[in-house]
């Protein structure tokens, strides 16, 4: 049996990527080269250009119209990625799928999910097409309506595709038998197949997943709805093991961590995974793009995390007003323990310039003060500040919040959701208030880079 994996266009205002990596997608992949299927794999957003070493890169992009609901915006709506007719490129070199797997990012994101499946329908007309992913699991019933996928799937899948997949194959060929196909496995965090990295041609680096899920419940964050409610460690010599191929087979140096949590438990987890890296003699260069809890960085873990090769921290500050690190971001780090791991990082050997933290702004009724404070906060600390602008996740108790103060229109229509738009719904602040503080936030993050440089 054959399956052709999709990573769908992104369709938005703006779109970096960020070690962007279809991450769930691959998982699937390995479980299903695993179990003896044919692959193949179409990248619609594998077109960038001015690739950093790292292998951080800006995405190919076309203006195209903007979609009714966002007219009011002032910006040029885009297609990322390669084109049309390089799409159907790739396709003509591929032999006909039995079946297509198409993933999804952003819920706001739909329109170039719909593009592809429309594209995939011109090329495959009888091949059925399931479609999972971010977007499947938080607007179901949207992705179902809306999609245009034959099967829309929620949630983690790894557990049931080859049956799923086995069982589609039998309904479409009446009368086969099952024989000796492949049954699902039942795997656990500790024994899923790799990612099936090399369908993408990455060769720049890695994305490593040693956890899956959350143990905290930030009120913006829909990490236990993605995730099942649960919160899993890998083993750390499994972890070990897949770092290891990729270095020493694939010569790959960039690691990117995808957790959420990383550095929970990090005693019995993170810290004796570095310790192993440091005693192999792996020469790595590690990145977090999601944010760090600062709480957990003591002095040990600071010295680890600068001794292995963490180039890029970004840790999860919010905001430094304390009703917001209370309610919205549950308690996981107060300004004095963000301090603290601060200094611990500048101890370990760190610079000003060398770490970040995620700022919110644009929370419902969130005021301006509270993103100005926390913007000369962090830069009193030498800290690059990294402004994330709020938009409601279905599912979370901030989307219910939102929803009471302006209606459901932004659950039914997920353009809504878009972080350009959303946050103009605060009456609080203006489009220029917003400008202001993303003005006033790169200024500041030029000065520190500078005095990181002098120093």
């Amino acid at each position: 049996m054959r399956a052709l994996l999709v990573r769908p266009w992104i369709h938005d205002f703006s779109a970096y990527d960020l070690w962007i990596q279809p991450l769930g997608l691959l998982y699937l992949a390995g479980v299903l080269a695993q179990n003896g299927f044919d692959l193949d794999y179409v990248d619609c957003l594998e077109k960038r250009f001015e690739h950093k070493p790292d292998g951080r890169a800006k995405f190919a992009k076309k203006i195209i119209p903007t979609p009714e609901p966002l007219k009011g915006i002032l910006r040029h709506y885009r297609r990322f990625g390669i084109s049309p007719d390089e799409f159907h490129e790739r396709l003509k070199g591929l032999q006909n799928p039995d079946v297509i797997l198409v993933t999804s990012g952003m819920t706001y994101w739909y329109p170039g999910i719909q593009e592809t499946i429309r594209n995939l329908r011109e090329a495959y007309p009888e091949t059925k097409i399931l479609l999972g992913g971010i977007y499947a699991t938080l607007m179901l019933h949207h992705a179902r309506l809306h999609a245009g996928a034959d099967v829309v799937v929620a949630g983690e899948f790894e557990n049931q595709i080859v049956d799923f997949l086995n069982n589609l194959q039998r309904a479409a060929v009446p009368g086969r038998q099952a024989g000796a196909e492949a049954r699902s496995p039942k795997f656990s965090l500790h024994d899923y197949p790799w990612p099936a990295w090399h369908l993408t041609g990455e060769k720049r680096y890695r994305v490593l997943m040693t956890s899956r899920g959350c143990p905290y419940r930030c009120t913006f964050c829909a990490s236990d709805v993605l995730n099942d409610q649960k919160f899993q460690q890998r083993n750390v010599d499994n972890v070990l093991a897949e770092l290891e191929k990729y270095y020493f087979e694939d010569h790959i140096e960039h690691f990117v961590f995808y957790d959420d949590a990383l550095l929970i438990h990090h005693k019995k987890h993170l810290q004796p995974l570095l310790e192993k890296v440091i005693a192999r003699g792996i020469q790595a260069k590690f990145h977090t793009p999601n944010g760090l809890n600062a709480r957990e960085i003591d002095g040990r873990l600071a010295e680890l995390m600068y001794t292995s090769g963490f180039k890029t921290i970004r840790l999860s500050l919010e905001s430094v007003n304390p009703d917001i690190q209370k309610v919205q971001a549950n308690n996981k780090v107060t300004n004095q323990l963000f301090e603290n791991a601060i200094n611990n990082l500048y101890r370990a050997g760190y610079v000003a310039g060398d770490v970040e933290c995620y700022l919110i702004q644009g929370l419902p009724d969130q005021k301006m003060e509270d993103v100005l404070n926390s913007l000369e906060f962090a830069a009193g600390l030498g800290v690059i500040a990294r402004l994330a602008t709020f938009s409601p996740i279905p599912g979370t108790p901030e989307a219910e919040v939102a929803r009471k103060k302006i209606g459901d229109h932004f659950l039914v229509e997920p353009l809504l959701q878009n972080h350009s738009y959303f946050p103009l719904k605060n009456t609080r602040m203006t489009e220029q208030d917003l400008q202001y503080i993303k003005d006033l936030c790169n200024s500041n993050n030029e000065r520190i880079r500078a005095r990181g440089i002098a120093s």
